[in-house]
C-alpha cells in the first residue's frame, strides 16, 4: 500500500495542505479587516452636537418702558425709535 508512496508525492500533499491553511488564514484575515472597517464606519457616524448659548440683554423703551433687545432699534410695543 505505501511502497508507491515516495518522497515526492509526500511534499506533493505536505504543500497541498500548506497551502489551504494559507488561504483559510487570508480570507479569515479578510473577513476581520471588514469587520473592523464596518465597526469604524458606525463610529464616524456619530452625531455631535453642539449647544450655543447667547445672552440676550433686555433694555426697557425710554416711551412706554417694555423691554426689548439691546440690538433692536425700535420699540416692539410702541414702535419708538431707541435712544443711544
Amino acid at each position: 500500500m505505501f511502497e508507491d508512496f515516495s518522497i515526492f508525492n509526500f511534499f506533493i500533499v505536505f504543500f497541498g495542505f500548506f497551502a489551504v491553511i494559507v488561504i483559510v488564514v487570508m480570507i479569515a484575515a479578510v473577513y476581520l479587516a471588514r469587520a473592523k472597517k464596518k465597526s469604524s464606519d458606525m463610529d464616524d457616524k456619530v452625531i455631535r452636537e453642539k449647544e450655543i448659548v447667547k445672552e440676550i440683554v433686555m433694555v426697557p423703551c425710554v416711551y412706554c418702558g417694555s423691554l426689548n433687545p439691546q440690538t433692536a432699534l425700535f420699540c416692539s410695543t410702541c414702535g419708538a425709535g431707541r435712544k443711544s
